[in-house]
């Protein structure tokens, strides 16, 4: 059985991408902090037939990172899609003119770093197996910027940029 990887799993597009992969045949790891909700999450995917596993995780956190990619392997194996998709906070927001180099930054390690950490556990096996799938779900700040969004849309381009492979 196949499995995707979702990174920064929620109720809104997270669980939508794990109920199609689901119901396409995959297994669902779902990652973000917190493990309650993450929890739920997995029972929904259960009660429709979808085998889910929850592992909690920071993305500011390396060390939680590798920690849930080695639980997520030891479970399923091979992780044939990883999907990056953590929904900043609205309070983290910053208008084009109220950009700092702080907030920016946490942006940055928010959407870049983050995703940079998760793809290292994942990218070399696919790389070594010749098959594997990395989706990026950014918002359109990515590529049209957005004045209410000044930091994230300079964090969500540069992992656009970033991963252009």
């Amino acid at each position: 059985m196949k499995t995707i990887a979702i990174v920064g799993a929620g109720a809104g597009l997270g669980l939508s991408i794990a109920k199609k992969f689901g119901q396409n045949g995959f297994q669902v790891a779902l990652v973000a902090r917190n493990e309650e909700k993450l929890n739920q999450l997995a029972a929904e995917l259960k009660q429709d037939g979808i085998e889910a596993a929850a592992f909690a995780a920071d993305i500011l956190d390396k060390e939680q990172i590798t920690s849930a990619f080695n639980a997520i392997k030891d479970k399923y194996g091979f992780i044939n899609v990883f999907e990056y998709s953590p929904i900043p906070s609205v309070k983290n927001l910053a208008g084009t003119l109220e950009v700092t180099e702080e907030n920016a930054l946490h942006q940055f390690q928010f959407n870049v770093l983050g995703a940079i950490s998760s793809i290292r556990e994942v990218l070399p096996e696919m790389l070594e197996k010749n098959t594997g799938t990395l989706l990026f779900t950014t918002g359109g700040s990515s590529i049209h910027p957005t004045p209410m969004m000044g930091n994230v849309g300079i964090a969500m381009a540069g992992l656009r940029t970033t991963f252009l492979i």
